[in-house]
């Protein structure tokens, strides 16, 4: 629903008028960046929200493993606002429903030394390629080859590693 509206400010008040009616009015925050939110204005899927909580998420993820809990921890302190990270974090709690909560754990336990710290990352862990790929740079000494032709993934025989 877009509709157009007229928005007054002054040093201590923003209003927001539709049809020249004010149907909201704030007080100003002065800090940069800053922001507030009037619950009672957010749409009824955000006011969910609400009722969420960091800690919430993390008693949620230590069901699955210290490693899934760790993550969420890292997701909620990556952001300014923690719940501008619930999102990522039901995404990374879900994908136990998808792969198995032993197999998720393993792949969030891979997640954090390699550097992977969202969900997308995390959601491709549990593809075993991606997964060796990534267990291979953290065990080995993480060399890089340019290779031609099929995986040698696929068949089993891998290249051994150089060394210097």
């Amino acid at each position: 629903m877009e509709k157009e509206v007229y928005t007054r400010a002054t040093q201590s008040t923003v209003e927001i008028c539709f049809n020249n009616e004010r149907v909201a009015s704030h007080r100003r925050v002065k800090a940069p960046g800053r922001h507030t939110t009037v619950s009672e204005q957010m749409p009824p899927a955000h006011q969910k929200y609400l009722e969420w909580s960091p800690e919430r998420f993390i008693h949620w993820a230590q069901k699955t493993g210290p490693h899934t809990a760790e993550l969420v921890q890292v997701l909620l302190e990556s952001r300014q606002h923690p719940q501008q990270a619930y999102r990522s974090c039901l995404g990374v709690l879900r994908l136990g429903s998808r792969y198995g909560e032993e197999r998720l754990e393993a792949a969030r336990r891979r997640a954090l030394p390699a550097g992977i710290h969202s969900y997308k990352g995390v959601k491709n862990i549990p593809d075993t390629t991606i997964a060796d790929a990534i267990l291979d740079r953290l065990v080995h000494n993480a060399y890089r080859l340019t290779l031609k032709g099929e995986s040698r993934r696929r068949t089993g025989s891998l290249l051994p590693m150089p060394t210097t």
